[in-house]
């Protein structure tokens, strides 16, 4: 039956009838008056997993090493996203956000996962005048890399720290040791292979 231009299919042949003897007293539902945003609902983490960004810079499929200058510098707000897979005989690999390029640049939060350890552990550190500081392990059931698998981090910039995600589950925090404004590189190196850096 075609009810004021609407087809509608059905065996039961009363219902299409008071269906269409009614049909111009339906009234649709009034929408809900408060519409409850993400944040409301559910923890930060989850809003942090799920938002959405433009990005200021993509590199899709770069060459190792990566060392890219970002568009602007590191400030509360921004995002880093770096994506890959882990390689099948792993060792080490890093995520750097550190001031210039080279082995002597200061580096405001170095992200190293370790293979190679015992436990295997995610190191979080950071380097200020050619010296490395104390070290922050996230290790055993928290390792959130496998051999040969694909992962996405996520480094949230926050007024006081970075905050790390790994396949949109919550990693760890880092405080700024170093002022985020003086971060003006990304770079990647180690057992990997890049498939996209992003940042926004």
């Amino acid at each position: 039956v075609v009810v004021n231009d609407v087809y509608i299919e059905s065996d039961d042949v009363e219902r299409l009838r008071e269906l269409a003897d009614n049909w111009s007293l339906y009234q649709p539902p009034e929408p809900p008056k408060e519409v409850l945003q993400v944040g409301d609902v559910v923890p930060e983490l989850m809003s942090e997993a799920m938002t959405y960004y433009e990005p200021k810079m993509q590199l899709d499929c770069p060459e190792k090493p990566v060392c890219q200058r970002l568009p602007e510098v590191m400030a509360p707000g921004r995002l880093v996203i770096v994506s890959g897979v882990v390689e099948p005989k792993p060792d080490r690999f890093y995520v750097n956000l550190q001031t210039d390029v080279g082995d002597t640049a200061d580096v405001g939060l170095h992200l190293n996962p370790r293979f190679d350890t015992k436990p295997r552990s995610v190191v979080l550190n950071s380097r200020d005048r050619d010296q490395w500081q104390e070290e922050v392990h996230v290790a055993g059931d928290k390792f959130p890399f496998n051999e040969g698998s694909p992962f996405e981090i996520q480094i949230h910039c926050k007024p006081d720290k970075y905050r790390v995600l790994v396949n949109g589950t919550f990693l760890a925090d880092f405080p700024h040791r170093l002022d985020c404004s003086r971060i003006d590189y990304v770079c990647v190196d180690g057992s990997l292979i890049v498939d996209r850096v992003v940042f926004a």
